[in-house]
């Protein structure tokens, strides 16, 4: 069962993906901030990174950045609120896997997440 590290300082944000990650068959952990995730993606190693950009402390980018100097494929995947091309171009340069709207469907990030995790890419990597 692949294990989610789902990042995000909105308790409303995580609860929800809490309960539809787990319907599709995810071990999700959780982080309320970008120091606390980091933490958890160094003692953890998830399969993959679900993490929003706005976040007090260490924000998405910072943290997106961390990720990437430990681990070039994991796949991670931005969830954020109203559109920010700057910094989704940003993160894009930075290796991004997917980005999107919070207002999506949570269905959508269930497939993004199946698809990513279906990578050769990363499949070489585990």
């Amino acid at each position: 069962m692949p294990t989610i590290l789902v990042v995000d300082d909105d308790p409303g944000i995580r609860g929800l993906l809490d309960q539809t990650l787990r319907r599709k068959a995810y071990s999700v952990v959780f982080a309320a901030d970008g120091d606390s995730g980091f933490d958890l993606f160094r003692r953890m190693s998830p399969d993959a990174v679900v993490l929003d950009l706005n976040m007090p402390g260490m924000d998405g980018m910072m943290l997106l950045e961390k990720v990437r100097e430990l681990n070039e494929r994991v796949p991670v995947i931005i969830l954020t609120g109203p559109p920010m091309r700057e910094l989704e171009h940003e993160a894009s340069l930075l290796g991004a896997t997917a980005f999107l709207r919070k207002a999506s469907s949570i269905h959508e990030l269930g497939n993004v997440l199946k698809e990513a995790l279906e990578k050769p890419a990363f499949r070489s990597a585990a």
